[in-house]
């Protein structure tokens, strides 16, 4: 409340001192907010900020994610992995929303392979992204290959 000299003119003089009272009070507790504020400031401790907003397919997208569409060497489904999980890791996204951001960036055989996958889950299935991971590899990294180049790592002198 702010208390003019005209108005304190016009209250009768009980009502004029407790209004210049409550109006020191409201400007005693307004420095005490500020001093504490500045207090945390100078310790170091702001108010948390708040949580980032999810993130939709298009904040996905705007970080131009890779296509993916096949690979002949384990080392690209691997790269291809880390590289959207890099995305991930600067977005807030829902977990359930990391593997269907993923799957719109197959193309070609690797779509095919999405969609078939898809087709045999129960009705309704999102997958989590290490649901996902799992599959991609299984699929796109032959256990023989991984078996081959585990072989060829051991064999390196």
């Amino acid at each position: 409340m702010r208390i003019t000299k005209h108005c304190l003119n016009h209250l009768p003089l009980a009502q004029a001192v407790a209004a210049l009272i409550a109006d020191r009070n409201e400007h005693t507790e307004l420095i005490r907010q500020l001093v504490q504020a500045q207090a945390n400031v100078g310790r170091g401790r702001h108010a948390p900020p708040p949580p980032p907003a999810e993130t939709d397919y298009v904040g996905f997208l705007a970080t131009q994610p890779p296509l993916f569409h096949k690979a002949d060497d384990p080392l690209e489904v691997d790269a291809w992995i880390r590289t959207i999980e890099d995305k991930f890791s600067i977005l807030n996204c829902a977990e359930m929303d990391k593997a269907a951001f993923a799957a719109q960036q197959l193309r070609g055989p690797a779509k095919i392979w999405w969609v078939n996958h898809k087709a045999l889950l129960p009705t309704n299935t999102r997958l989590t992204w290490d649901e996902f991971v799992a599959a991609f590899k299984a699929h796109h990294i032959p256990t023989s290959l991984m078996r081959r180049k585990m072989a060829e790592f051991l064999a390196l002198k």
